[in-house]
């Protein structure tokens, strides 16, 4: 049972670092994100009968590692960069290849797309 509550608390832990870095870096939530994951792997590990310390410890970062995988698949596939690309190819990019998602969410947005986007302006919208 201490497991799968290990395996939630990664999951949660997963989301937030996945809102920390689509489509941009956002340094403050990602560093509190991870000190934050650092010292629960330390707690959970210390918490734990000797016998499954470290067990825990690679049930909480793997489930880190998946969950955050899962929800930035789903937060890139609904920017639309490529609507081509299923789900899994998007989880499977962001797990590989995060900095080429990020590049080409910066080459599909342009300055005059940024500020239209931003501002909720339909004036400043291309005709």
């Amino acid at each position: 049972m201490f497991q799968v509550l290990i395996a939630v608390v990664g999951g949660c832990f997963g989301v937030l670092l996945a809102q920390s870095r689509v489509p941009y870096i956002r340094w403050v939530p990602l560093v509190s994100t991870n000190i934050l994951g650092v010292a629960a792997v330390i707690l959970i590990v210390k918490m734990s009968p000797t016998d499954t310390s470290l067990l825990n410890g690679i049930i909480f970062c793997s489930s880190v590692v998946v969950v955050s995988s899962i929800y930035a698949g789903a937060m890139w596939k609904q920017l639309k960069i490529d609507p081509t690309m299923t789900f899994w190819a998007w989880v499977w990019r962001d797990f590989t290849h995060q900095r080429f998602l990020r590049n080409s969410y910066k080459e599909l947005m342009t300055p005059q797309d940024h500020s239209s986007y931003d501002s909720h302006d339909s004036s400043s919208l291309p005709d």
